[in-house]
């Protein structure tokens, strides 16, 4: 069920990031709310499934993120509120590949019309 589970993980990514970009461009309250929401089960899923040195990490990040946020005396139900910021910068991170793909392509083709 793991393995099943964790080779399909992109599907529930993807879906979060698409419905982001879609709140970009339609500036939609619901479909902020929609990925904030499922920001949290998405955190936890890839907290699970990451190798121990990001959990590591990802748990000193949230404990001081925890504390910064309790410190700030912010209510609780604004939690998912705050994962949402951080949307741009996923979604930037994730179309590196195609920017790449693309640069290589621009490569080829230059070295394709130099040998003409």
């Amino acid at each position: 069920m793991k393995q099943w589970l964790s080779d399909r993980l992109f599907i529930l990514y993807s879906i979060v990031l698409a419905l982001y970009l879609f709140h970009v461009f339609l500036d939609n309250s619901y479909l902020e709310w929609t990925v904030e929401i499922l920001a949290v089960p998405t955190l936890l899923i890839s907290f699970y499934y990451a190798t121990r040195l990001f959990q590591v990490l990802g748990g000193l990040f949230l404990a001081a993120g925890s504390l910064m946020f309790l410190s700030a005396d912010t209510p609780v139900h604004a939690f998912p509120l705050d994962l949402i910021s951080n949307m741009n910068l996923l979604v930037f991170l994730s179309m590196l590949p195609w920017i790449n793909s693309a640069a290589y392509i621009g490569f080829v083709m230059r070295r394709v019309l130099k040998g003409l």
